[in-house]
């Protein structure tokens, strides 16, 4: 019984370990790839993140006269507040700043990976080496 339960948790701290690296690596591999396409590769990052080249239509809402006479000024209103809630959503979902964002999301989640799977992996590890000295 007590090699049962040997086998049990040294296939355990395996498994654990095995995955915690593969969290590891990942992390690291974002943080990597995230660094060479703000360095290295700016076009690769500029085509990568579709939430920063694609906008919303808005037909002929931006030309603030087109709707003058067919509309009630409560109707103006709301195209009024329309065209400026448009203007900025595109300052901040498009050009550097969105860029600049997704890079930053990027590196908070390579940096989570990390912070979560190293403590894990060591500790593991650890506990690995002290159950073989036993």
């Amino acid at each position: 019984m007590k090699n049962v339960t040997q086998i049990i948790k040294t296939s355990y701290f395996y498994i654990v370990i095995a995955v915690s690296m593969l969290f590891v690596g990942s992390g690291i591999g974002m943080l990597f790839n995230t660094a060479l396409q703000y360095y290295f590769f700016p076009m690769a990052e500029r085509g990568g993140y579709s939430q920063c080249t694609q906008e919303p239509p808005m037909y002929y809402l931006s030309d603030k006269g087109c709707m003058n006479g067919a509309t009630t000024e409560e109707q103006q209103a709301t195209l009024n507040n329309l065209i400026r809630d448009y203007e900025t959503w595109k300052t901040q979902n498009s050009g550097e700043a969105c860029f600049s964002a997704q890079r930053q999301k990027s590196i908070v989640d390579a940096l989570t990976m990390l912070f979560v799977a190293s403590p894990i992996l060591i500790l593991h590890i650890f506990l690995l080496k002290k159950q073989k000295a036993e």
